[in-house]
């Protein structure tokens, strides 16, 4: 029950299962002389490093859904981005809800996520194929909000962002965006939430 209640807290509970097995000694390592499929798992002695650890499992990260993305339209890297950060900030705003784990710098053509980034440029010129939006549990309202922003971006931004050498139409280097005042502070400086939160209404197309 503390393993349930510890796990409920933190928003996790539906990522979380049981299974019994009877061994000659309490012991992980008595488990695994039980049945040696149990080898590949990693024992936790303390409920808060295994909490810590299951959220981090199942949390959501820009990979996953860029990823995603990419499968739905495959576009450029600088698209991509561009998406993958309208989709961030779009909801972050609307709904005060971050939904995915990510980190946005102020590289020179706009905002880019550093671990899609890497992941990108490792894998180049496609990004590598994982399902971690849908096989993540994140609850159904919560999907659904996602994959339906995910959608109106793709179809609001597109054609906008085809050509990185377009600035006039880089709408994220209008003047007082989350972009320009964190690139004030030096290139690949970090775009923080609470500058998403005062400045995206200034880089949005209207309706």
């Amino acid at each position: 029950m503390k393993i349930i209640a510890a796990v409920n807290d933190k928003g996790a509970g539906e990522s979380l299962s049981f299974q019994v097995v009877q061994t000659m000694q309490q012991s992980f390592e008595s488990v695994i002389e039980y049945n040696p499929y149990f080898k590949q798992f990693k024992k936790y002695s303390e409920l808060d490093s295994f909490t810590t650890k299951l959220i981090q499992t199942h949390e959501l990260n820009a990979v996953d859904v860029a990823s995603y993305i990419d499968r739905k339209k495959h576009c450029t890297s600088y698209t991509l981005q561009k998406l993958l950060y309208y989709v961030y900030a779009d909801i972050l705003t609307k709904y005060d809800w971050r939904p995915f784990k990510a980190t946005f710098l102020a590289f020179k053509h706009g905002p880019v996520e550093k671990y899609v980034y890497k992941v990108r440029n490792k894998h180049h010129p496609d990004m590598p194929v994982k399902f971690g939006l849908e096989e993540k549990h994140i609850g159904a309202d919560k999907q659904a909000l996602l994959t339906n922003t995910i959608e109106e971006v793709v179809s609001k931004y597109s054609g906008t962002y085809k050509n990185m050498n377009n600035e006039e139409s880089n709408l994220t280097h209008k003047k007082k965006t989350p972009w320009s005042i964190a690139y004030r502070q030096g290139q690949n400086t970090q775009i923080t939430d609470d500058m998403i939160r005062a400045y995206h209404q200034n880089e949005v197309l209207a309706k």
